[in-house]
């Protein structure tokens, strides 16, 4: 008797649960601290804050939910999935840098109106802004553009990384894979997804704690954000301990 898509996932989470339970860790402390950021401004009236403060609670909220579905698709091996969602959660948490304290900006993205667009154009454009705003050199900003690069891969099925996914060969035959996907590629890009959702909103959370925060409530956000940093690094280190860092498409990123 074959078994139902349901028991399949059920499978695969359990064989998942160690991979990428660091990356799940990782990620889950990082929406804790969104929530604590968020948590002291709770004797605030938000209605009565600035267009910025409101605009970064909003984002703020949606970032939480989509960290949280990253790590679900994530923990039961739909990584290319998890990794669209991602895609996503670093144009939110870039926007919520960019528009840091600019209460002009915050009104220009309550007065967005058109449908086929964002309100700030060039995702490039917004995270040399965002970083720029932070103090963070823009150079870097090509390195953050590269990961969300990648993300984007997965979101419009480019064929680089889509021809990975999807497929299962076994005794040199190739077949159709649906479904979870626990193979070592799947794990890899599932804690890509996890451990770059992680890192993008750590860039919203600082423009959060510095812009929006009391100030009182600043050096502990702040110092819990550090540690998450670092901890970020350590999985990186071991990422690349595992698979290496040869770049697969060199010459390929945009570099202005």
């Amino acid at each position: 008797m074959s078994k139902t898509l349901e028991e399949v996932e059920t499978e695969s989470h359990t064989a998942l649960n160690s991979e990428l339970a660091d990356s799940r860790i990782f990620l889950n402390a990082v929406v804790e601290l969104v929530g604590k950021s968020a948590q002291s401004l709770r004797n605030e009236d938000l209605a009565v804050q600035n267009s910025a403060t409101r605009v970064a609670v909003l984002l703020g909220i949606r970032l939480i939910n989509d960290a949280r579905g990253v790590s679900l698709l994530a923990r039961i091996g739909y990584g290319m999935q998890a990794a669209s969602l991602a895609s996503s959660i670093y144009e939110i948490a870039h926007t919520l840098a960019y528009i840091g304290a600019d209460n002009a900006l915050a009104n220009q993205w309550f007065d967005h109106d058109k449908v086929l667009s964002t309100p700030f154009g060039d995702i490039l454009k917004v995270t040399k802004g965002g970083l720029k705003k932070l103090g963070i050199p823009e150079q870097s900003a090509f390195g953050e553009y590269q990961v969300y690069s990648q993300l984007c891969m997965a979101k419009h099925g480019n064929p680089l990384l889509q021809q990975q996914h999807g497929l299962k060969v076994s005794n040199e035959t190739v077949t159709p894979q649906t479904g979870p996907d626990t193979s070592d590629d799947s794990i890899r890009l599932c804690r890509f997804a996890m451990e770059m959702s992680g890192s993008s909103i750590l860039i919203a959370l600082q423009s959060f704690i510095s812009n929006h925060a009391p100030e009182e409530a600043r050096p502990n956000l702040q110092s819990y954000h550090h540690l998450l940093q670092q901890e970020f690094v350590k999985l990186r280190q071991s990422a690349i301990k595992r698979w290496g860092k040869e770049d697969p498409n060199p010459g390929k990123w945009r570099t202005k």
